[in-house]
């Protein structure tokens, strides 16, 4: 009877220690996956990465996803609660630039949820800035209420376990190049010369500028008796031709005066 009795104590023991270390196993956790498994991201393109919650059975009054992200490669756009929970708030992290948080809550415990599978808590539209290898991970720390929680209904403690599985992603060149714009050739067309369709390109000739013939002053030719006054201006200036009339006139006078007296 005593063996029987130990064999059940030993039993029990044994139940205690398995079922304790079987729920050990499984822990409260976020996932974060793409929304489209295996898609091709590139420079510029704007893609959905899906988080999702697991209490394991736990029920819980809220749900915060502190995420960590770099900022040269990555910008979360926005945020959309999938309705876990009732409420919800996403934002980026004020006072630095490489943290977004993803927040869903209920009112009261008595509206606490559970789930056993991976359940959709929310939904991020994030934007590739840059190429390479990069990561969208939790900041998550056990025991600390200032990162990613989940808190359990009956007493709000964080239950969590730390650390999650990042996201890693691999982004490829830009996804739409710009086109270069030829400029348009201003200006006259060169006419070529030479013929045929083969060989090198024809050399195009400038055509001058055609230099303008002056057209010759004509000369007028003077028809009639010149005036004295032409006579006066073609010869040689003497003097005065006022003073040489007034002698001429002079001479003449005495001329006649001296006729008189011999009459």
């Amino acid at each position: 009877m005593k063996e029987l009795f130990k064999r059940i104590i030993i039993f029990f023991i044994f139940v205690y220690i398995f079922s304790g270390s079987a729920k050990s196993v499984h822990a409260q956790y976020f996932k974060i996956e793409l929304e489209t498994s295996g898609q091709t991201i590139n420079v510029n393109d704007t893609f959905n990465v899906k988080i999702g919650i697991n209490t394991e059975g736990v029920e819980a009054i809220n749900g915060d996803a502190l995420l960590i992200f770099d900022p040269a490669k990555l910008n979360i756009v926005s945020g959309s609660s999938d309705n876990f929970f009732t409420f919800s708030y996403s934002t980026p992290v004020s006072g630095v630039d490489n943290k977004y948080l993803a927040s869903s809550w209920e009112e009261s415990v008595a509206h606490a949820k559970t789930s056993s599978t991976d359940s959709p808590f929310f939904t991020l539209a994030v934007q590739a800035i840059g190429s390479g290898s990069t990561q969208i991970s939790f900041d998550c720390v056990n025991g600390s209420e200032a990162d990613t929680n989940i808190n359990r209904s009956s007493d709000s403690s964080d239950v969590v376990k730390c650390p999650l599985t990042p996201l890693t992603l691999n982004i490829g060149g830009t996804s739409q190049g710009t086109a270069t714009r030829t400029p348009t050739p201003t200006g006259p067309t060169p006419t070529p010369t030479g013929g045929g369709s083969g060989g090198s390109n024809p050399t195009p000739t400038r055509t001058p500028t055609p230099t303008r013939t002056p057209t010759p002053t004509r000369t007028p030719t003077p028809t009639g008796t010149p005036t004295p006054e032409i006579i006066a201006s073609e010869l040689p200036r003497a003097g005065n031709i006022t003073d040489r009339l007034k002698i001429a006139g002079l001479g003449s006078l005495l001329t006649v005066i001296g006729l008189l007296f011999m009459l």
